[in-house]
């Protein structure tokens, strides 16, 4: 499971990476799984983010999920790779 978590982080800015796990923690977790590509094809961009952005990072959100088997895998995963807190989503 890390091996599939690690190469996704690996191959991603640290940006990005740290934006799709806030989507993740944002719509939660089981969600992110069910988002099928039509959802994704839908989805448009705002004033900051281009729909291709937008669609490319929710798919990245997807495939996080995806390859963890529950949050607390991805939280461990993110503390130990260093990136970012992940204490401060507590309490949410």
């Amino acid at each position: 499971m890390y091996n599939k978590l690690k190469k996704i982080y690996d191959e991603t800015r640290l940006d990005v990476f740290s934006m799709a796990i806030t989507h993740l923690l944002d719509i939660g977790f089981r969600q992110a799984e069910k988002i099928t590509d039509d959802d994704i094809a839908k989805m448009e961009g705002n004033g900051l983010m281009t729909q291709d952005f937008v669609q490319d990072l929710v798919r990245l959100s997807r495939e996080i999920a995806q390859s963890c088997e529950n949050p607390v895998n991805l939280s461990q995963f993110c503390q130990a790779e260093k990136v970012f807190d992940i204490k401060f989503y507590k309490g949410r």
